[in-house]
């Protein structure tokens, strides 16, 4: 009791005098991996993982580090007419962020109508790099291609309907100003 007044608790018991709750402790590490604790984890050599564990066992091609980062193929240079029309969609699902200047344009604001415009025809000719070299994870050229095209689909979809919406309101204006006179 007196080791409690002096700010020091006794062994085994809190700062209050109650019993202290035993303190979280890391499990052994399993006799079947050198290295690695009950979880298969391991810190010794920990590679790239940001907090410096690593999972046992295979990784996939398309996972390991820097798979990505290495030159676009070249079957994959071109334009990406799908960043191009829906940059704000594309963008965060692509984790390209920069997409999401886009929208900007909803603001009626000639300044940035233009930023949106510039930022979708950077999309328009950098996208598929942009995409490539995201953190997002691409099995192959040809899903990343499939991918890619269903967002073109997409977006010629998108137009089309606002392209419409803006004829019909048009039309209705005009109709209205006849039928007004």
């Amino acid at each position: 009791m007196a080791e409690a007044l002096q700010g020091q608790p006794a062994p085994g018991m809190n700062a209050y005098g109650q019993a202290a709750q035993p303190q979280y402790q890391v499990p052994p590490p399993s006799a079947g991996t050198p290295g690695a604790n009950a979880y298969g984890y391991s810190q010794a050599g920990a590679g790239p993982s940001p907090n410096g564990y690593t999972l046992r066992g295979p990784q996939p091609g398309w996972n390991t580090p820097g798979a990505q980062a290495q030159a676009l193929p070249e079957e994959l240079k071109g334009l990406n007419w799908g960043a191009f029309l829906l940059p704000f969609v594309w963008g965060p699902a692509n984790q390209v962020w920069i997409g999401l200047v886009g929208l900007l344009a909803l603001f009626p604001n000639m300044l940035f109508f233009l930023a949106s415009l510039g930022v979708s025809i950077y999309l328009l000719i950098k996208g598929n790099e942009l995409a490539w070299r995201s953190g997002r994870r691409w099995e192959s050229v040809e899903q990343f291609r499939a991918v890619q095209s269903a967002w073109l689909k997409a977006g010629l979809i998108v137009t089309a309907i606002g392209f419409l919406l803006i004829l019909l309101a048009f039309g209705s204006m005009s109709w209205g100003a006849n039928v007004m006179s």
